[in-house]
């Protein structure tokens, strides 16, 4: 199974409403998107759940194919149902020429976070971990530093869901700077995503199965 995730930390200033751009909205996201910002009980909230929609999807489809770039209003984001502002997880379905792509959403007041698959089988055997880095992301951290903060997360947690130890966990770029894993030398049948912003760190992945 292949995966994509992305966080987002709503909290951020460069991300409040005052500070967008006001041609930001019509340049990345579709009519129905920007509709269904305008009509949320929390714009702010809904703009940035599409947004991570969108942008863990895009991680998935560049796995699928590599010749995909990230153009955000090429991905559509449909949220069936008419209950959206729940923090609880709930499923979205994001459409693009190399496919759809299945999302789960969640989030709180803090942040909100998507996870990526090819199919809702997919989401559902995904995991995914997502950190705060506290106080101390008051100040703005490097993205060298919060890169290697969420490879630590991400080590750590799949260590622990293989009852192994974290220091023999080691990720490593491969071809199109897709993250692999790799356990005492042996590479791993694992996909992984990474993603961070602001205050937070996030990562998720799935077991590859043959032909996935």
């Amino acid at each position: 199974m292949l995966v994509g995730n992305d966080v987002v930390d709503l909290r951020d200033p460069e991300n409040q409403p005052d500070s967008i751009h006001p041609r930001f909205d019509a340049r990345v996201f579709t009519w129905t998107e920007r509709a269904r910002i305008l009509a949320s009980s929390s714009p702010h909230r809904m703009r940035w759940l599409l947004w991570a929609a969108k942008e863990s999807a895009y991680k998935v489809a560049r796995k699928v194919d590599s010749r995909v770039f990230f153009s955000p209003r090429a991905f559509s984001v449909r949220i069936p149902g008419g209950e959206t502002e729940t923090p609880h997880p709930f499923l979205a379905e994001v459409s693009h020429d190399a496919g759809r792509f299945q999302v789960c959403l969640e989030g709180t007041e803090e942040w909100v976070h998507a996870v990526a698959s090819v199919s809702g089988a997919g989401v559902a055997r995904a995991n995914w971990q997502l950190r705060s880095l506290g106080r101390e992301a008051a100040r703005r951290i490097p993205g060298a530093e919060a890169s290697a903060r969420v490879r630590r997360l991400a080590c750590s947690a799949i260590a622990s869901a293989l009852a192994a130890v974290p220091s023999d966990i080691v990720i490593a770029a491969a071809a199109k700077r897709i993250p692999r894993v790799w356990w005492r030398g042996k590479p791993l049948p694992v996909d992984l995503s990474f993603s961070h912003h602001g205050r937070f760190v996030a990562c998720a992945w799935g077991r590859v199965k043959r032909g996935n």
